[in-house]
């Protein structure tokens, strides 16, 4: 946008002539829904400028958003302490022996995850 400085601080200012966009993305922490029902909240903010020295204050309307709750998702894998195959250092070929790997994902979280 045309903005600048920070806006996050207020510092932000927007120069004659120009147009700016401001958006803010939202994360919520996983305290914002922490059971298996997701939570609705009602976020509305204040848009406030200084013209000619003179302080507005504008109410920005609040909407509702729904948050969900988090999966968290714990991984616990397994390998073959060795693995054989073809050494590239050597003109003669070794047999390949196949290695296996195996895991474990765990959802401990009360969020679906997909």
């Amino acid at each position: 946008g045309g903005f600048s400085g920070d806006l996050s601080l207020g510092t932000g200012y927007l120069g004659g002539q120009r147009t700016g966009e401001a958006l803010w993305l939202m994360i919520p922490t996983r305290l914002a829904a922490p059971t298996a029902a997701s939570v609705r909240y009602d976020v509305g903010a204040d848009l406030q400028y200084t013209l000619q020295g003179i302080v507005t204050t504008i109410p920005i309307f609040p909407d509702t958003i729904t948050v969900q709750p988090d999966p968290e998702l714990h991984l616990s894998y397994f390998l073959d302490k060795y693995v054989f195959g073809d050494d590239p250092f050597t003109d003669e070929s070794e047999d390949i022996q196949p290695a296996f790997l195996g895991a474990l994902l765990q959802n401990v979280g009360r969020g679906t995850a997909q």
